[in-house]
């Protein structure tokens, strides 16, 4: 049975969004000291996640608040990890600040030089090199760390499980 509102700790209710503020903060610091983007968002998260659990424990609402407080802190750092990412590395939006910020309008072609594919692909090849991610040996390429590729099997998984495909590709009829 649920608890009546009024026994209803409201101090639980803001632990995880205060995790949250700290996970942000932390991370703006980092980045202002040149620590690399995923290392910063990784302290981030930790500091976040440290200060929910103690929170809640000093809290005194039990392991099962403190319990629900991390998991609730958890999906709040997913949704901020998504949101950096998504400023930092989707195409869409980096080309769409740059129309923005350009000093006189873009052509389709000037965009077009600035985003080649074999650019695009040695910057993503030095950020997974640069983050120990994969590791080169003779040459060839190989995984370094198995938590990336288990999190991209988890969110393939995810986008079958929510939108009935494995990519973002509609496949043709």
């Amino acid at each position: 049975m649920c608890a009546p509102v009024s026994s209803v700790n409201w101090q639980d209710l803001l632990i995880p969004p205060a995790g949250l503020a700290i996970n942000t903060a932390v991370q703006i610091l980092c980045v202002r000291r040149k620590t690399p983007l995923l290392k910063s968002v990784y302290a981030g998260f930790a500091a976040g996640l440290v200060f929910t659990v103690t929170a809640a424990f000093r809290n005194s609402s039990g392991l099962s608040a403190a319990l629900a407080d991390a998991v609730i802190y958890a999906g709040l750092g997913y949704c901020y990890f998504h949101f950096v990412n998504l400023g930092e590395t989707a195409r869409r939006i980096r080309i769409m600040r740059e129309i923005y910020e350009a000093p006189a309008p873009l052509t389709e072609e000037g965009i077009a030089a600035r985003y080649s594919a074999r650019e695009m692909l040695d910057k993503r090849l030095r950020r997974l090199l640069a983050n120990s991610q994969i590791a080169e040996k003779n040459g060839k390429l190989f995984i370094n760390r198995k938590s990336v590729l288990i999190m991209e099997r988890i969110l393939t998984l995810l986008k079958i499980i929510f939108t009935g495909r494995d990519s973002e590709h509609i496949p043709s009829q």
